[in-house]
């Protein structure tokens, strides 16, 4: 410890040999790994791969993928031409949702999670709030009842914002898409290693 702390205390000194097996905390390593692999540089700064010094807080990518997707968030409510997405998309923005929500679904998603188990993981993090039940008709024209479930952000006291299961999926959607298309190298090495990993499976 002593050797540590005047290693900490030295601004010259930027390697520390602590000759004890110690498992270092990644930033996001399953996207550290595909950024790297398929030089996606945009992504470098927010993934801790740029030089730093020891003075430096480490970016948070949780936190940066949440920037992201508000900002996903309010450029849809202006394009939108469906008046049902249009109205998720202003749940989701009123939501306020923070890194604990989709922490799981970024760290999974690199190593090919599926939609709905990415759905599950966001639920996990959310209070069901209440139900509504509503009588439709369906397809022969015969009454059924129809159960939406409102859920809510855990520390959300006065519970004025609610989402459904259905905004939900459109959430996942918008991080596909906020992931594949602003981040296309991400996108085309992992087609290239699903491709990779059908050749193997046949």
């Amino acid at each position: 410890m002593k050797r540590f702390n005047n290693f900490l205390s030295n601004e010259y000194t930027h390697e520390f040999n602590t000759y004890l097996p110690v498992q270092l905390d990644g930033t996001c390593n399953g996207f550290q790994h595909l950024s790297l692999l398929s030089n996606e540089s945009k992504l470098f700064e927010a993934l801790n791969l740029f030089e730093s010094n020891k003075n430096e807080d480490p970016k948070d990518f949780y936190q940066h993928i949440v920037n992201q997707i508000n900002i996903y968030l309010e450029n849809s409510i202006n394009t939108s031409k469906s008046d049902k997405e249009k109205e998720s998309y202003e749940r989701l923005l009123k939501l306020g949702l923070s890194r604990s929500n989709i922490k799981y679904v970024i760290m999974t998603k690199p190593y090919n999670a599926k939609d709905e188990t990415l759905l599950k993981y966001i639920l996990d993090t959310l209070t069901l709030s209440h139900t509504d039940k509503k009588l439709v008709k369906d397809e022969n024209g015969l009454d059924v009842t129809v159960h939406t479930k409102w859920y809510k952000i855990n520390n959300d006291l006065l519970g004025e914002n609610f989402v459904n299961r259905n905004d939900i999926k459109l959430l996942v959607k918008s991080i596909n898409e906020i992931i594949y298309v602003n981040y296309p190298n991400i996108k085309l090495l992992s087609s290239y290693l699903n491709g990779i990993a059908k050749i193997f499976n046949k």
